[in-house]
């Protein structure tokens, strides 16, 4: 069983924030909603700043699983590490299937901000790997593409939990999508607990 809300609030860990649950999207995934969460505040709790990046990648060609983005994911991390020196990177992507044929998937980003503040290189890194790969170019919406995070403005933090959350929408996740095939995956990372 997936858990759905409808609601346009929700509390993960005791903490309440407004969700985009528009009526036209079916709901929102509860799991997804708390994998970004926990991996966007599990980031906070390693590094004061944090680069929140949003990408969309789109493919040429229906895929009946993820293999192309988990393998796209990994390369990309191995690389941000060298170029960046990052000692963690966090992640969520959602896999989305709207009128088109082929699959797209969204890719939230959680970098630590105190070694990067901009996401052009971050972005142009992604550019070159995916397409080298013969993909479409990807997509990165100009406002709102990236957000940079500090630990202690909860407003910040509450319009970004808001943007991420549209990622969670049932809509486009199922349509085509096969019963044996992730609709997200994300990043793995622990929360240190602070007294």
């Amino acid at each position: 069983m997936h858990p759905i809300t409808f609601d346009k609030n929700i509390a993960i860990d005791g903490y309440e924030f407004e969700i985009n649950n528009p009526a036209n999207c079916e709901g929102s995934y509860v799991r997804i909603l708390d994998k970004i969460y926990s991996q966007l505040i599990a980031m906070l709790s390693h590094h004061c700043k944090v680069l929140v990046c949003m990408q969309i990648y789109h493919l040429h060609d229906y895929s009946e699983d993820n293999k192309v983005f988990s393998d796209f994911v990994q390369k990309y991390k191995k690389r941000l590490k060298k170029r960046f020196g990052f000692t963690r990177i966090g992640y969520v992507w959602v896999r989305e299937q709207g009128q088109s044929e082929p699959q797209h998937y969204h890719l939230a980003l959680f970098l630590d901000g105190n070694k990067v503040q901009c996401h052009h290189g971050i972005f142009k890194l992604a550019e070159k790997i995916w397409t080298d790969w013969g993909h479409p170019h990807p997509s990165f919406v100009p406002q709102n593409s990236y957000y940079n995070l500090d630990r202690r403005d909860g407003r910040i933090l509450n319009h970004v939990l808001y943007h991420l959350s549209y990622m969670a929408k049932v809509r486009t996740k199922d349509e085509k999508r096969p019963l044996t095939v992730n609709r997200y995956e994300g990043s793995r990372i622990d929360q240190i607990l602070r007294n």
